[in-house]
């Protein structure tokens, strides 16, 4: 009705409206009471399914005229403090002062209720209004007959529904508001004192009970309503849904009966960082007395959080910087236990994933690194195992199993030495550790192990081919550049730079003056420009276009240039000429069929002359979980007797010493390019093959 009706308004209009059978003390009204996000629209839309009831989406109505009593809570055009003086005043001035204000609230409100029930023809009113536990008392004392259902549902699952649905997950957005923050802070409070006011005139429900066992649930809703229990009620989908714009429009629609499915929807929300932190605040606030009474425990409610923040960074590192670091303890230790598992069947990348993930999770991890020594060793590689055991003894040296395998491996490379430090390292902490005394005491002083040849005496050659199979921090003082070691960054810098050391060594250490040499690819070479002049060199690079400089042309970097790709048997280059034939990033970029790789095989081989060498450097990415590697190099493993075995990508995984690309180094100089994160690419690293034709 407008405003300018009102006078149009006969005397017997609002009893007509009001339906002479509605009952004024509420006897017809069920409040519906939870706070936003915790199921009420599922609940409404099962109740409102019954042949008895009648409900719309959210009426709201009696929140003004009992709010017209408070002092705050309020703001308005015309100042609502002063007009809730001024009614103050008035009802001041009448015998039954506050009691006459809510009658005249009950006359008004059962006018609009009635007239509600008489249009639909029920019995029943659901008013499902989510704000009400602001005035719970309030409505009980209007509608003394009401039934109340108080809907509870695990505050993380509520505090992160409204996160999700209305912040994208931003707290501080959250707590910037008055309404949604005050329904967290103070709606569960509100609730059990609400639960207390109203006694036998409500029921408690959870929504994890609702939506488990919902014949169960409703079925004692239906008898603290006093109606019959309608086994339709359940499949909500097939009634029709409640008018307004209010309510879940989003997650109830898509089912047509409760389902189990958002139960656990929230651990994925609050993972997050800020969101987690904030989760953790809110347990902390509403405290154990609360959530107890609301039946959920706190210390369990905390450590399903920590739970699924866990479960998430084992599957996914991304979340890795919210994880704190007793949890970072946690996640390792179960990592190890998978590592050690896998171990032990002889699933090698399995386990050396899980256990360098472990240390990645959790940098102080004596026993992953204890365990990558431990398979190292037991694979034959002594020196990658002390590695990883010194790195072990460092993390924890009162540890005695980690004391002992490093020990035992530094006497079998024949440093009792370097043993005897580790024992009395170890009895400096332990000194009551008998079995380590013996054997401090039983190991002789010894000479130390030779140190490692320097730069000048090294020599790239068949015989040091193995250990350059794939890109190592240590290969950088060995490798060198013109005319002394480059003084590059090696934690920043391209690496094209560790290549172009690598092949600049393949060919200074490997082919005397005059020799002929093949690169393929390099349009700008620069082994080529740092030993110009030096040897034949000519380049295979990639097929002319329309308009580009002739097939074959001297090159100003002093090389003749042959416009084919390899494995086109281009007659431009002669059968058996060559002494040499390398490749940087080259050999990664073509197709990974079998006929292609074949044909580069062939074309190499035919290409070199008897006992000629060829070095080819591959790009590869060593990824969170597994490899990134062309097929051309395990073809050429299977298929050719390279001077380098294989190396496993588990061994380079756990080798200390695998050096690729850092994270600052990609992102300056290849993601620009690959327009890829680090962590979706990988880490950039050398994989090197090495062969001579028989």
């Amino acid at each position: 009705m407008n405003p300018e009706n009102l006078d149009k308004l006969g005397p017997n209009d609002v009893k007509t409206a009001s339906q002479p059978s509605f009952d004024r003390d509420g006897s017809q009204l069920v409040f519906l009471i939870s706070l936003p996000r915790s199921g009420s629209t599922l609940l409404q839309r099962v109740l409102g399914g019954h042949p008895e009831l009648h409900t719309v989406s959210e009426p709201w109505i009696m929140l003004h005229p009992l709010y017209a009593l408070r002092w705050s809570g309020v703001q308005t055009e015309y100042d609502a403090p002063l007009a809730r003086q001024a009614l103050r005043d008035f009802l001041d001035e009448l015998p039954e002062g506050e009691a006459t204000y809510l009658q005249a609230v009950r006359e008004m409100a059962s006018v609009l209720y009635g007239a509600a029930l008489q249009s639909s023809g029920k019995r029943l009113f659901l008013d499902k209004t989510p704000r009400y536990h602001h005035i719970i008392g309030d409505l009980h004392r209007v509608f003394p007959k009401a039934k109340f259902i108080f809907l509870i549902r695990n505050p993380l699952a509520v505090f992160a529904s409204v996160l999700d649905s209305w912040f994208q997950n931003n707290p501080d957005a959250l707590k910037a508001t008055s309404d949604h923050y005050c329904d967290l802070r103070d709606g569960w409070h509100n609730i059990l004192v609400g639960i207390r006011e109203v006694g036998a005139a409500g029921i408690t429900i959870r929504y994890e009970d609702l939506v488990q066992n919902p014949e169960k649930e409703v079925e004692a809703l239906c008898r603290h309503l006093q109606v019959q229990m309608a086994p339709e009620m359940i499949e909500y989908g097939k009634s029709v849904p409640p008018k307004g714009s209010f309510g879940d429009q989003i997650g109830v629609p898509k089912h047509s009966h409760p389902v189990t499915e958002s139960l656990d929807k929230w651990r994925q929300t609050l993972i997050k960082p800020a969101s987690y932190q904030a989760a953790k605040e809110y347990l902390t606030f509403l405290g154990d007395d609360v959530l107890g009474r609301l039946g959920y425990n706190k210390e369990q409610l905390d450590s399903s959080l920590d739970s699924s923040l866990m479960e998430a960074t084992l599957s996914s590192e991304e979340f890795l910087d919210t994880l704190p670091q007793p949890l970072r303890r946690d996640a390792a230790q179960t990592l190890c236990a998978e590592g050690e598992t896998a171990f032990e069947a002889a699933q090698l990348d399995t386990a050396i994933e899980s256990l360098t993930k472990a240390i990645r999770i959790d940098p102080s991890c004596a026993r992953a690194a204890n365990d990558l020594g431990a398979i190292l060793w037991n694979s034959g590689e002594i020196q990658m195992a002390i590695d990883r055991l010194a790195q072990a003894f460092a993390m924890d040296p009162r540890d005695k199993t980690t004391a002992l395998n490093l020990s035992d491996a530094l006497i079998a490379d024949r440093r009792e030495g370097d043993a005897r430090k580790v024992c009395l390292h170890y009895l400096s902490l332990q000194p009551d550790d008998q079995e380590m005394f013996e054997r401090f005491c039983a190991l002789a002083e010894s000479n130390e192990r030779q140190a490692d040849p320097g730069v000048e005496s090294f020599r790239l050659t068949p015989q040091s081919f193995p250990d350059f199979t794939y890109s190592r921090r240590s290969h950088f003082a060995l490798l060198g550049l013109p005319p002394e070691p480059s003084a590059d960054d090696i934690d920043n810098c391209d690496l094209k730079t560790y290549q172009d050391r690598l092949m600049y060594r393949f060919v200074l250490d490997n082919f005397p003056p005059g020799s002929r040499l093949l690169e393929i690819g390099g349009s700008h070479s620069r082994v080529i420009e740092w030993l110009k002049g030096r040897h034949e060199f000519w380049r295979l690079d990639k097929p002319a276009t329309a308009g580009s400089a002739p097939t074959e042309s001297p090159d100003a970097q002093g090389s003749r240039v042959v416009r084919a790709p390899i494995g086109a048997f281009s007659r431009e280059l002669p059968d058996s000429y060559f002494d040499g034939v390398f490749s940087l990033s080259t050999l990664q970029q073509a197709p990974e069929d079998s006929t292609t790789l074949k044909a580069i095989c062939d074309d190499i081989h035919r290409l070199l002359k008897p006992g000629g060498l060829s070095a080819h450097a591959f790009d590869i990415q060593m990824k969170d979980s597994g490899f990134g590697i062309h097929a051309l190099i395990p073809y050429l493993h299977q298929h050719i007797q390279t001077l380098n075995p294989a190396k496993p990508t588990w061994l380079m995984r756990a080798d200390l010493d695998a050096w690729g690309m850092s994270r600052q180094g990609y992102e300056r100089l290849w993601q620009p390019i690959t327009k890829q994160s680090f962590k979706d690419f990988g880490v950039p690293m050398s994989y090197n093959v090495f062969w001579a034709k028989n």
